[in-house]
């Protein structure tokens, strides 16, 4: 009986639960997206500023 009344309620929260879980996931995937097209504009600003002298270690 026990059983049976976890497996419902999971199969009922299961579907929202994964709404979330896309939807925050998706969020995170544009915010390292932005981060990263963000960090390749600094180094080529970098690149243009200084020359070839640009140290590639450097990620936030």
């Amino acid at each position: 009986m026990c059983k049976k009344k976890e497996n419902r309620e999971h199969e009922n929260w299961s579907p929202s639960i994964y709404l979330i879980l896309s939807a925050l996931a998706a969020y995170h995937v544009h915010i390292l997206t932005y981060r990263m097209i963000e960090a390749a504009c600094d180094r080529l600003k970098m690149v243009r500023c200084q020359g070839k002298q640009v140290p590639f270690a450097t990620t936030t």
